[in-house]
């Protein structure tokens, strides 16, 4: 006689039979296996209440939300995917079934429900003064003051740059540089 070796349960399958046996973890890869093959209402609807049972609200929302979106025209499916995100966001807020209601939900309701928005009041145009209209700029005196300097500079350069040209005395381009020394280090600038 022989013992064998107790043999290791195939997984399951499909959803359901992952589901019966316990195994949330099989249930939800084959459930997001299934809406990935084929993204439809019904399969993102079974991904969601497969993620509601297993715990996972935030998830579970998401699939919902996405099986609405993918319900399109269909109001079954869009009203299925509706019940099922108030499910959700009833469990993720703690309301269990079986539990009276709490004395405190619309306090924290209200404390935890997010702020809206301040709405930006629309600046008003700034209306045109009435005084004077202003100056133009050329009859100011530093205008002309800072003409004249970029005329002057202008003038400047181009000096120096025809006396450079005409000037025949070689420049220190072509010059080689002195030998460094060859005793202690010396610094020059």
């Amino acid at each position: 006689m022989t013992l064998q070796g107790a043999q290791p349960a195939a997984e399951p399958q499909t959803i359901d039979d992952a589901l019966e046996a316990g195994d949330l973890t099989r249930a939800q890869e084959l459930a997001t296996e299934a809406r990935k093959a084929e993204p439809t209402a019904a399969t993102w609807q079974r991904e969601g209440e497969v993620l509601e049972q297993s715990g996972e609200y935030r998830r579970a929302a998401e699939a919902y939300r996405g099986a609405k979106k993918a319900a399109g025209e269909d109001a079954e499916a869009v009203a299925a995917a509706d019940e099922g995100l108030v499910r959700v966001r009833a469990a993720s807020r703690g309301t269990v079934a079986d539990e009276p209601e709490s004395t405190h939900r619309k306090e924290l309701d209200e404390r935890w429900a997010p702020k809206p928005k301040p709405k930006a009041e629309p600046t008003p145009e700034p209306k045109p003064l009435d005084g004077p209209k202003p100056d133009r700029i050329v009859t100011k005196w530093y205008f002309w003051v800072t003409v004249g300097a970029i005329v002057a500079s202008a003038a400047a350069v181009t000096a120096i740059a025809i006396r450079a040209a005409k000037d025949d005395q070689p420049d220190a381009l072509g010059l080689q540089a002195a030998p460094p020394p060859r005793g202690p280090g010396v610094l020059r600038f």
